[in-house]
């Protein structure tokens, strides 16, 4: 009987030693990716972290021309077109989401890069401003990559001659209207996104 204690006992501590190393390992290899996907050294403490580095916040005004799932572009008052990547971005601050024709305000870290369209810089927020504003690009010499889309302009629909019997119009539901209005300037890429 004793013998058979003592088995039992040996075998209870050789898979407790088991686990523990096991723990161990994969604590280590845990390290690992953790130091290697952060991109620090933990061996060098005088090295600083990225995220160590505090960047100023900046915030430009524009209305937006262009907006898919990951990409802002919008008009500044001053005719520059801006496109901005939102993929990684903190927040949005709007109700109803972000429409063209909408004036906004971008909140980002980084420096604007004035000889491109495409902007690499860190989007924190979006505020949707009251009203919007619809501001006309100024033609550059430089070729942009990514040209906004059209901005719909409103035609008038001639008026009926006095002679006309007068035909009743059927009621068009406004958020239906501009709906239509934004997926007839979508391209086929985002309407599939």
């Amino acid at each position: 009987m004793r013998k058979h204690r003592k088995i039992l006992i040996s075998r209870v501590l050789i898979l407790i030693v088991a686990i523990l190393s096991v723990l161990c390992i994969l604590g280590a290899v845990i390290l690992f990716f953790t130091m290697m996907f952060n991109g620090s050294d933990s061996t060098d403490p005088t090295t600083p972290s990225p995220s160590a580095e505090v960047m100023e916040s900046t915030s430009i005004e524009g209305t937006i021309v262009d907006a898919t799932m990951n990409t802002l572009s919008i008009v500044t008052d001053d005719g520059r077109v801006l496109a901005f990547n939102t993929e990684n971005m903190d927040s949005t601050t709007s109700g109803n989401g972000l429409f063209i024709d909408t004036r906004v305000r971008i909140d980002y870290q980084g420096n604007l890069d004035e000889s491109s369209v495409q902007q690499s810089v860190m989007v924190q927020n979006i505020t949707v401003l009251s009203g919007s504003t619809i501001v006309t690009p100024v033609e550059s010499e430089t070729p942009q990559t990514i040209a906004p889309t059209d901005i719909p302009q409103e035609t008038t629909t001639p008026q009926p001659t006095a002679t006309a019997t007068p035909q009743p119009t059927p009621s068009v539901d406004p958020i239906e209207a501009r709906a239509q209005q934004i997926l007839d300037t979508m391209s086929i890429e985002e309407k599939i996104g």
